[in-house]
């Protein structure tokens, strides 16, 4: 950090930039330790211990804090960060809870099992979910996988944020992320999609034709996958007659060339215009 920037005559610019994106990269890491000593400034060993886990830094062995990670989930709840302070609030020696954003509220919920098959975290997440959406009716709570290792809490934390954020419903149950990761892991895929298709592809045609004529093409095709090819229950969904189905399905093939007998464009087809049955 206190090396002086030398800048040879020829290279001056190359020279300059790179020893600029050097210093760059290090007050990053520089900074990133300093935001994580700061949030820790004030909290129980374990709080702080929690915290670091969530960012991905390193960690005493999470038994010198008094953690326990074998069978724990994270329970994850997004609120607006007056109710967060609230939720904070509510201590328990059985629970570490810790904010990691203004308006999320991470608590890490003990539940070592006792024989094989025991799922006591499961139990006591519901619990703490149900908590707090009793004191939060705004909150959307996700409850991750069970935990083996500290390493797990990064992921862990990301996986309960995205669920709670795309798949819960304020008021509504907690989800669990063990149990809709195909859903999660479908809209993940769907936001790389569009960088994954090369250009001038038969599925952007397809999207690009519905915009300029007004039609609907894609969403037809996308419902018609998802009722596995299902003439009757595309039709009803749609509320089209079979005929005008049949018809739609043609015209896709004679506006964007699309082979639907291919089954990776299948598959390529449903992601893009996946519609919610």
């Amino acid at each position: 950090m206190t090396e002086r920037l030398t800048v040879p005559v020829g290279g001056a610019s190359t020279v300059l930039v790179r020893q600029l994106a050097a210093i760059s990269g290090e007050l990053d890491a520089l900074l990133e330790e300093m935001r994580v000593e700061t949030d820790g400034y004030g909290l129980l060993p374990e709080q702080s211990a929690l915290l670091r886990l969530i960012s991905g830094a390193s960690v005493r062995p999470a038994e010198d804090v008094g953690m326990s990670i074998i069978g724990a989930r994270l329970v994850v709840a997004v609120l607006p960060p007056t109710h967060a302070r609230r939720v904070l609030n509510q201590p328990s020696r059985d629970l570490i809870s810790v904010r990691p954003a203004p308006d999320h509220v991470a608590t890490l919920v003990r539940g070592t099992p006792q024989r094989a098959g025991d799922d006591r975290g499961r139990r006591a997440a519901s619990q703490v979910a149900a908590a707090v959406m009793r004191e939060s009716g705004e909150a959307l709570v996700a409850i991750s996988a069970p935990l083996l290792t500290p390493d797990d809490v990064a992921v862990a934390y990301k996986d309960a944020t995205e669920a709670a954020e795309l798949l819960s419903g304020a008021g509504s149950r907690p989800v669990f992320v063990d149990e809709c990761w195909a859903s999660l892991a479908t809209i993940r895929l769907r936001r790389q999609l569009a960088r994954a298709l090369p250009a001038g592809n038969p599925l952007e045609r397809l999207r690009e034709y519905d915009a300029q004529h007004g039609s609907d093409f894609a969403r037809t095709l996308g419902m018609w996958l998802a009722k596995n090819g299902d003439t009757t229950a595309t039709s009803t969904a749609l509320s089209l007659h079979p005929n005008t189905l049949r018809y739609r399905l043609r015209r896709v093939g004679e506006i964007a060339g699309i082979d639907l007998c291919d089954p990776d464009v299948r598959v390529l087809a449903q992601l893009l215009f996946r519609c919610d049955v």
